[in-house]
C-alpha cells in the first residue's frame, strides 16, 4: 500500500511515505510522536489539505485535500469457534526471560497435550518460525496494541504476515527447543508498558486464559451498527448542535470551538474542511463508521461479542470528541452492555494516555474531575437522545 501511496502522489512526500511504512519497528517504539502518527495512519488514516479561508461567516475559499491515505489496519471484528480447553495446574510466572508465563493446555475430552493452541486475539503475525531455545513461536501484534509471543510449539499453522482471528488455530502445542514437557510459554508486551510489569502484564495473561478455559462459540452475534440519523442526533445533542427536538440548531450551521478556536460544521461539529453541513456530517460518518467496526471489533476479541447500544453509542461520542481516547475505550470496560456509571467512568480514563500514565485532556484543563462532569454530561446527552429517538 505504501508503495502504491508512492505512485499516486509522487515525489518527495510520496517515497518519504515508503520510508515510514517500512522504517524499522524501533523507529516507531522510541518516538512517540512517530508512534502516534503511525497508529492514526493504521487505524484512521490521514488527509493533507489546504486550508479553509472564511469571511464575514462564510466560506471564501473551501478546503481541498492535497492526498489522502486510507487506513493501513482493517480489523475483522470475526473469531474462530474452539471447545473449551483445561489448563494444568499449578501453571508458572516464569523468569526466563523475566514477566513470561508457561502453562499446559489439555483437551478435557481425550485428556491430550496435543492440542492446538487458538489465537489468544485477533491480530497480524509479525514473526514465526524457529528461535532458539524458544523452538517454534509465533509473535502477534493485536489490534488491541498488545504483542504476545508464544513458544515451544511442535508445529505452526500460521505464517509471517497473517492476519488471525480470535481464536484461530495458530500452532501445536509442543516441547521444542529448551523445554522439558509439552506447554505453551507466552510473554506479553502490552500497549504502551512493559512485557516484565506483572501488574500490567498479569490481568491480559488472565484474560487469556479465561478465553481458552471458556472457548468461543460457533457464531459470535451480529455487530450492532448504529443508523445515520442515531449517530448524528445524539452526538449532536452531547456536542449541542441539535435543539431540544433534535433538529439542527444555528451552530450545526457553524460555530467557533471553544477549546482551539476551530470553525465547526454540522452535527458533529466537524472542523477538518467541508463547504456545507452536510458534507462535514458525511465525512464525519464515514470516519465514524471505521471507528465503529474497530470498536467492536475489540469488545469482540475481549467479550466475546459486540458492545450494547448505548455502549457503542457513547464509545463513538467518545471518539467524536477525541480518537485516541475513543481507541482505548473498550479497555476500561468490564463489560459489553455497562450501566451509565461504568460508561462515564471508562471515558474518564481514557484520557489517560497509556504511555505516560498521565491525564492528557488540555481542552478540559487536565483535571479528572472537569472530565468526569464533562463525560457524565455528553453520556446523559447521548442516552437522553437515544432514549427519545427510540420512542418515535
Amino acid at each position: 500500500m505504501a508503495f502504491q501511496a508512492a505512485k499516486q502522489h509522487s515525489g518527495l512526500v510520496g517515497w518519504l511515505l515508503v520510508g515510514v511504512a517500512i522504517a524499522p519497528p524501533v523507529v516507531f517504539m522510541l518516538s512517540p510522536q512517530v508512534n502516534r502518527i503511525s497508529d492514526v495512519w493504521l487505524h484512521e488514516g490521514i488527509r493533507i489539505a489546504t486550508p479553509e479561508i472564511r469571511a464575514f461567516g462564510r466560506v471564501v475559499v473551501p478546503s481541498k485535500t492535497l492526498f489522502e491515505l486510507e487506513p493501513l489496519i482493517q480489523p475483522a471484528g470475526e473469531h474462530v469457534a474452539f471447545a473449551p480447553l483445561a489448563i494444568a495446574k499449578p501453571y508458572f510466572f516464569d523468569e526466563s526471560p523475566a514477566g513470561s508465563y508457561d502453562l499446559t493446555l489439555i483437551d478435557p475430552v481425550t485428556n491430550s497435550v496435543q492440542v492446538d493452541v487458538p489465537a489468544p486475539c485477533g491480530g497480524t503475525v509479525i514473526d514465526t518460525g524457529w528461535h532458539g531455545g524458544y523452538g517454534n513461536q509465533v509473535d502477534i501484534q493485536c489490534h488491541d496494541g498488545h504483542e504476545i509471543f508464544l513458544a515451544h510449539f511442535s508445529k505452526v499453522h500460521v505464517a509471517t504476515g497473517d492476519a488471525v482471528k480470535l481464536g484461530q488455530p495458530i500452532a501445536q502445542q509442543g516441547s521444542t527447543g529448551n523445554s522439558t514437557g509439552e506447554h505453551v510459554h507466552i510473554e506479553i508486551t502490552p500497549q504502551g508498558g512493559e512485557r516484565t510489569n506483572r501488574d500490567q502484564t498479569l490481568p491480559i495473561m488472565q484474560d487469556i486464559m479465561a478465553l481458552w478455559e471458556t472457548g468461543l462459540e460457533a457464531q459470535a452475534p451480529a455487530a450492532l451498527t448504529l443508523d445515520d440519523e442515531t449517530l448524528m442526533k445524539a452526538i449532536g445533542k452531547a456536542e449541542g448542535t441539535v435543539d431540544g427536538h433534535l433538529n439542527p440548531d444555528k451552530d450545526y450551521h457553524g460555530h467557533t470551538d471553544p477549546g482551539n478556536g476551530a470553525a465547526n460544521l454540522g452535527f458533529f461539529s466537524y472542523q477538518h474542511g467541508a463547504s456545507s453541513p452536510q458534507e462535514a456530517d458525511q465525512k464525519q460518518l464515514n470516519r465514524l463508521r471505521k471507528a465503529e467496526r474497530e470498536i467492536q471489533a475489540q469488545a469482540v476479541g475481549k467479550f466475546g461479542q459486540p458492545l450494547s447500544e448505548a455502549a457503542l453509542l457513547t464509545a463513538l461520542d467518545l471518539w467524536n470528541q477525541a480518537p485516541l481516547a475513543g481507541q482505548d475505550f473498550v479497555t476500561h470496560l468490564a463489560t459489553h452492555d455497562p450501566s451509565p456509571e461504568q460508561i462515564v467512568e471508562a471515558r474518564a480514563q481514557s484520557y489517560i494516555d497509556p504511555t505516560t500514565g498521565k491525564l492528557d485532556a488540555p481542552g478540559l484543563g487536565n483535571s479528572m474531575g472537569h472530565v468526569k462532569a464533562d463525560q457524565a454530561r455528553r453520556t446523559d446527552a447521548n442516552l437522553d437522545a437515544l432514549q427519545l429517538l427510540r420512542r418515535r
